[in-house]
């Protein structure tokens, strides 16, 4: 419907002469491979798989559900696809949602396909590792390991400690404005994998669809798929 699939995950066999990805587990990424070579790896696809199912959520522009994601996998089994290695994947433009958002009005969400979710969350880790040594040690927002609570218990022990003010602030529309290329040259300065980059940029240039209305691209990051933290 939209040209080729975001990562053809169940190809059988070997493909163009790539190893399988349990064939890479077994004996290791080598260093030429990379950080693409570790995102294909079968435990890592399995985890990336098991994160997608874990958090359920509606189709994307293709109509597949998170529940037809299993079966497929298991009929045909985890393969490499020739389109990742060579850089000739397309990923699809998220579906365009509207959510309610109290008081009133509404947020625009982006729904990315269950297959593009996957890949995102298997390359997720791989992009995060470099920034998590740099990052303050009270920061929680969208890091591995930690959530909204522990936030919570860090407040309430500043009030402990006799603080009594404190500051909540949203920058507007934010993320609607985030500029791709200043994105990626921060990203290209801590992730030197040449198959891993222009994965990343195409990524973030998909665009999103309403229903079956044309792409809309530019820059900004979609709510709502892994890719957006």
């Amino acid at each position: 419907m939209h040209g080729k699939p975001a990562l053809q995950w169940w190809l059988p066999g070997t493909i163009a002469g790539k190893p399988s990805a349990e064939e890479t587990t077994a004996e290791g990424p080598s260093e030429e491979a990379g950080l693409m070579a570790r995102v294909v790896e079968r435990h890592n696809l399995l985890r990336a798989l098991t994160q997608v199912q874990s958090h359920g959520g509606s189709p994307g522009l293709d109509g597949m559900t998170v529940a037809a994601l299993a079966p497929s996998r298991k009929a045909h089994g985890l393969r490499l696809t020739p389109a990742l290695w060579e850089g000739s994947d397309q990923p699809p433009p998220v579906k365009r949602i509207e959510v309610p958002k109290p008081p009133g009005g509404g947020s625009q969400l982006g729904v990315p396909t269950v297959v593009d979710r996957c890949l995102q969350h298997a390359v997720r880790p791989g992009l995060q590792a470099p920034w998590e040594p740099t990052c303050a040690e009270a920061r929680v927002g969208f890091r591995l390991g930690r959530h909204a609570p522990q936030a919570g218990k860090r407040a309430q022990a500043s009030l402990q400690e006799g603080n009594t003010g404190g500051v909540a602030m949203d920058w507007e529309q934010v993320v609607d404005r985030v500029n791709h290329d200043q994105v990626m040259s921060e990203v290209s300065k801590r992730v030197h994998e040449g198959r891993v980059l222009p994965l990343s940029h195409r990524v973030l240039k998909a665009g999103a669809m309403a229903h079956e209305a044309r792409p809309e691209p530019g820059g900004g990051v979609s709510h709502g798929g892994p890719r957006s933290p």
